[in-house]
């Protein structure tokens, strides 16, 4: 067994998060940890992390306990973790990021050996089948290929225990499965990897083992082989669910969002055409690149653009930025929440 915790309890200011926990994780495997928001998923990563301490518990790597005393004792170590928020550097190239505190230096020390840096970080992408150039700026990256740099960043630093906390959240299906390829050849290697996700079909798609979480207490350690998804929602929840996907009641009512002729003015986006109404989920699909993000972000007053009719409610625009969009009564939540949150 590569990394083992029992016994781990943790709590804040009113509120146990975790409660007498324990797993096991096997080298060359993909252990899922799943769980309601709330269920100590998180909380449970970041003590193996080194970023939170437990109140009580025991952790053992190799057969052998280790007081994991904060983030770098833990990379010492050799468990890496990707968040869902980035610890990026937007305006330093990919390789400058992956080996980012622990850049190569030239013989006398007094600089960094760029040319050895990039080779080191191309190395490591070519072991995980990822053609990014080294050279190009995080920045113009998107959200799959940040994740690729996190990841690269992780295994530079020799990681045996990778967690991967929430990586689907904002993938495309053809990311996701690029990810998975990811995971795959890194558990071929011996790689420990940690997999957090709401998602079950991933699950039962990728990991070997999972563990369900709920309200802090450790419910059930499966073989993904041995389980099925009825087993595993009733783990979660605490009770059997009958209807995962209820029947929907709502009616459906009045116009709220009216648009019509909206263009973007960089072209992204041209002459769409839509109503929105109380009371109906409407969905905007399209592939990757096919202008989905810069219709909503037209809307929002993010994107320039403009619109023979854009209309909410009663308040007309098209809208010069987003704080005019929000007092008409719009939100947005965006794909990447750090560069692009209002």
């Amino acid at each position: 067994m590569l990394l083992r915790c029992s016994g781990i309890r943790k709590s804040f200011p009113g509120v146990v998060a975790l409660d007498d926990v324990g797993v096991e994780v096997r080298a060359g495997s993909v252990h899922a940890v799943v769980g309601e928001n709330g269920a100590g998923k998180s909380t449970l990563m970041k003590i193996f992390a080194g970023a939170l301490q437990p109140d009580r518990g025991r952790i053992e790597l190799d057969g052998r306990a280790v007081h994991i005393a904060d983030a770098r004792h833990a990379r010492e170590l050799g468990i890496a973790v990707v968040y869902q928020e980035f610890n990026l550097v937007n305006d330093l190239t990919i390789g400058e990021n992956i080996f980012l505190g622990r850049m190569p230096r030239t013989r006398a020390r007094l600089f960094v050996d760029f040319p050895e840096l990039h080779r080191r970080a191309r190395d490591v992408l070519a072991s995980l089948g990822s053609p990014l150039d080294t050279a190009q700026v995080v920045r113009e990256l998107s959200v799959a290929q940040c994740q690729m740099v996190e990841i690269a960043g992780a295994l530079s630093q020799q990681a045996r225990v990778l967690i991967l906390d929430e990586p689907s959240a904002v993938l495309t299906p053809h990311e996701l499965s690029a990810l998975f390829a990811v995971v795959r050849r890194l558990t071929q290697r011996g790689t420990a990897v940690l997999y957090i996700s709401h998602r079950l079909q991933e699950v039962f798609e990728l990991a070997d083992r999972v563990t369900v979480l709920r309200d802090g207490i450790h419910v059930s350690t499966r073989p993904v082989a041995e389980v099925n998804r009825g087993r595993l929602i009733a783990d979660m929840v605490g009770r059997e669910l009958k209807d995962e996907f209820p029947e929907r009641r709502s009616a459906v009512g009045e116009v709220l969002l009216q648009v019509d002729g909206l263009t973007a003015v960089n072209g992204s986006c041209r002459d769409i055409s839509f109503q929105v109404h109380s009371g109906e989920v409407f969905a905007l699909t399209g592939l990757v690149g096919s202008g989905r993000s810069s219709v909503l972000k037209g809307i929002f007053g993010a994107l320039a653009a403009r619109a023979d009719r854009l209309q909410v409610a009663a308040v007309r625009g098209p809208f010069a930025n987003p704080r005019q969009a929000m007092a008409a009564g719009l939100a947005y939540l965006p794909e990447d929440r750090k560069k692009e949150g209002y």
